[in-house]
């Protein structure tokens, strides 16, 4: 039972991470005010979560946490307003 638990709780995080990190901005949910926290805490917690469920599996959880990142990186970069390089101050705005 704990377990199943604690696979769920690991997949739910990821599906977490993976809806704050593509959701546009003013949808994406905001827990600190730095998003470096943010970042650093998720996968913190995304890699306990599948360290608990998958005890035995230590390449997998690896490749699952470090591959999600990278993952989530790139599809973010396709999102117009979620990647630093597009994001221009306002007073630097065309109208």
């Amino acid at each position: 039972m704990l377990y199943r638990i604690s696979v769920a709780v690991a997949w739910a995080s990821l599906a977490f991470i993976t809806y704050a990190s593509l959701s546009p901005f003013h949808d994406r949910p905001q827990l600190s005010s730095s998003a470096n926290i943010e970042h650093i805490a998720a996968f913190a917690f995304l890699g306990f979560a599948f360290c608990a469920a998958y005890r035995d599996r230590m390449t997998l959880v690896c490749s699952v946490v470090l591959d999600s990142a990278v993952v989530l990186e790139l599809l973010q970069k396709l999102t117009p307003d979620r990647h630093a390089r597009r994001s221009i101050p306002r007073n630097l705005r065309r109208n």
